[in-house]
């Protein structure tokens, strides 16, 4: 069991394992053309975007090469509403359940994670003693789907469906940019026809589309962002995982609140960096008076073992 108050703070680099693409694999996805007919169709349908628009579209990514597709979206309102629609397509496709169970076992860091949560949990009401939360930025649901998942099949012959549900739903994941909708596997039986399930069958690909925030959208007093930094600040460990260190997002974290305490243990991967830029991304936080932050070369499951002995 995780008995250390632990957050979290998840970007893409952390759901690649499962399925999911990155930032550079989304722009590609626009640029070499591959957007599927499906996809296409229903750009026409709801925003009336032809061929030359997405070639118009592709044209910018490559002429611009932002560091990311809503990093680019934000400076560019022409292409905003189209380019969130595909952002929301492409992940609602790649929201498969057979890719929780089926990920890499070499880069599986939930799978390692959800293992240390269960010990010592005789009854699915044990689960909730575990002290994790979970900041992210990305807009699918895969976390909060494996976790469901993976508590009903343990659980199951013990537990009624709504007590698993309940648990499930009380692990405090924000989504500080949006997402592609509540989880309708999460909700109450009443309510789930206003949710969307994962990977998104029969949604409203434009609604969907709509609950994603592009950097510099959000607002930065909004009740997200807001419960994110209480937790960052009552947390003993800060965990970064698959986080690209965008400076604008770094900054909306506000670390000079919860940052600087020397009793607080920061640790972040930075896999595929050099050291110096590894050195940009930790020159984003405030300097601290204590031990400063422990970066890893490594990915997010190796780095979860090295470092698994402050989280309990």
């Amino acid at each position: 069991m995780i008995t250390k108050k632990v957050v979290f703070v998840l970007g893409a680099g952390a759901s690649i394992s499962y399925g999911f693409p990155s930032g550079a694999d989304l722009i590609s996805m626009i640029t070499s053309n591959q957007l599927p007919d499906e996809l296409r169709n229903e750009l026409w349908h709801r925003y009336k975007c032809r061929t030359e628009n997405l070639q118009e579209l592709a044209d910018a990514l490559l002429e611009a090469a932002p560091p990311s597709i809503d990093f680019f979206l934000s400076k560019h309102k022409k292409f905003a509403d189209v380019g969130r629609a595909i952002i929301a397509y492409q992940l609602l496709h790649r929201e498969v359940v057979a890719n929780l169970t089926n990920a890499d076992v070499n880069g599986d860091w939930l799978r390692y994670l959800w293992g240390h949560m269960l010990s010592g949990c005789e009854q699915v009401h044990d689960f909730s003693a575990n002290q994790v939360s979970f900041v992210t930025f990305n807009y699918e649901r895969s976390l909060e789907r494996t976790l469901l998942l993976r508590l009903s099949a343990m659980f199951s012959e013990t537990a009624r469906a709504e007590d698993i549900r309940s648990v499930a739903a009380a692990i405090a994941i924000v989504h500080v940019h949006g997402s592609l909708g509540r989880l309708a596997e999460l909700a109450e039986p009443k309510s789930a026809d206003r949710c969307i399930p994962y990977g998104g069958a029969g949604a409203d690909l434009s609604a969907v589309a709509k609950q994603i925030k592009l950097i510099g959208e959000h607002d930065q007093e909004s009740q997200d962002f807001s419960l994110a930094r209480k937790l960052l600040a009552k947390a003993d460990v800060v965990y970064f995982l698959g986080f690209g260190f965008h400076a604008e997002n770094v900054a909306n974290l506000r670390p000079a609140n919860w940052y600087g305490d020397a009793e607080r243990v920061i640790i972040a991967t930075m896999m595929g960096m050099t050291r110096g830029e590894q050195r940009v991304c930790r020159g984003r936080f405030p300097t601290r008076s204590g031990s400063d932050m422990r970066i890893e070369s490594e990915s997010c499951l190796q780095s979860l073992r090295t470092h698994i002995h402050r989280l309990l």
